[in-house]
């Protein structure tokens, strides 16, 4: 079954279904008994590739703005009264790489993720 998805007050979809069952699900197979996975999507991307894929989604150019890590700091510092739970550490994942094997979960119960191209509805 596909899991509920939760809408934004717009009326989109805050998160995009994704079909987690196949012809074996965790839940059933042997293989995937007192596991945990990574369930990674279908593609590895930048960050900036990821935001430039949402304005597309949303059917708008990209506006990116570089900035080194001591503007984002300051920033943030100066947003914080307005952005409660921002943090440095925020900004500084921009920068890492957060990708993870999705191997064991394919292997186990046969995951195929797709590749992110999310698809906003007008409001």
């Amino acid at each position: 079954a596909t899991p509920a998805v939760e809408t934004a007050p717009s009326g989109t979809p805050a998160t995009a279904p994704a079909p987690v069952a196949s012809s074996t699900t965790p839940a059933v197979s042997p293989a995937a008994l007192d596991r945990a996975y990574d369930l990674p999507g279908g593609e590895t991307l930048t960050y900036r590739a990821m935001v430039e894929r949402v304005f597309e989604g949303l059917g708008r150019a990209p506006r990116i703005v570089s900035a080194p890590p001591a503007l984002w700091r300051f920033g943030l510092m100066l947003a914080s009264p307005l952005l409660p739970g921002a943090t440095a550490g925020m900004g500084a994942r921009m920068s890492e790489d957060l990708t993870f094997d999705g191997g064991p979960a394919a292997r186990d119960f046969d995951w195929t993720p797709r590749g992110f191209r999310p698809r906003f509805t007008p409001r």
